[in-house]
């Protein structure tokens, strides 16, 4: 009897010694760095309609978001609806947005991906006196740093804290650009299942007519999504509301 009780309580030890040490790993899995600015940029404030306060960076004549945006509220106060399931997400023709892979804890750095039926909803997604970027302001971005061939380093967050591999951002911008992946459809023709993915590799921002894309060795603006690609949950920045002359043609 003696000898089955201390057999029995050594395996107790080891699957309690097990447990402690998993949910160390996991705990240390799931700490997520806390967001790297640049220390020689002299950053702004501004709020949301939901309370959530966010760092802004001026570059040249625009005053940017210096994080991605986190509402779960329109402009109005209207409450935007959070989609985790595949099958809601999937058939919604409204506003919408998620947390990257249902984790609420990714929500402090990264922010919410959205549906571009959020973005272009009359309510407004952004704050008073801001707006979703539109390509133009993206543009506009580009140019002041260089170009779109050199602008995403310039915008990236420097060092390996949240890009994943050899990161060569300095962000020198003070932008902050984070790799905060999205939410899609795996085989669009074949109507494959909907998952996130990219995160610590690619940032994928909305804007009001397209889209931006950086990625480790890459800085895309396109046009506007058709079709599926509307539903995509992407991150969105804005820029404070400029009179038109203060921007190039």
């Amino acid at each position: 009897m003696k000898t089955r009780m201390r057999t029995n309580f050594s395996k107790l030890t080891i699957m309690v010694l097990i447990l402690v040490l998993f949910n160390g790993c996991k705990k240390e899995e799931d700490d997520i760095a806390p967001i790297e600015f640049n220390p020689a940029v002299t950053y702004g404030t501004m709020t949301d309609q939901d309370g959530n306060v966010y760092r802004t960076v001026t570059i040249g004549t625009q005053e940017w978001m210096a994080e991605n945006l986190r509402t779960t509220k329109y402009r109005n106060g209207d409450h935007i609806s959070m989609l985790d399931g595949e099958s809601k997400w999937k058939n919604a023709i409204s506003g919408a947005c998620c947390c990257y892979d249902n984790e609420m804890r990714y929500i402090a750095v990264y922010g919410l991906l959205y549906n571009h039926y959020a973005v272009s909803d009359s309510r407004d997604l952004a704050p008073e006196g801001w707006h979703v970027a539109t390509n133009h302001d993206w543009e506009f971005l580009f140019g002041h740093l260089g170009g779109i061939g050199v602008a995403g380093q310039k915008l990236k967050e420097q060092g390996p804290g949240h890009w994943h591999g050899s990161n060569e951002g300095t962000n020198e911008s003070g932008f902050t650009a984070l790799p905060g992946g999205y939410r899609f459809q795996w085989q669009i023709i074949t109507n494959g299942s909907w998952d996130y993915g990219s995160i610590g590799t690619d940032g994928m921002w909305w804007t009001a007519d397209g889209g931006v894309w950086i990625s480790s060795s890459l800085t895309e603006l396109y046009e506007i999504d058709s079709g599926l690609g509307l539903k995509y949950g992407r991150s969105v920045r804005c820029v404070r509301d400029q009179v038109s002359s203060e921007l190039p043609e």
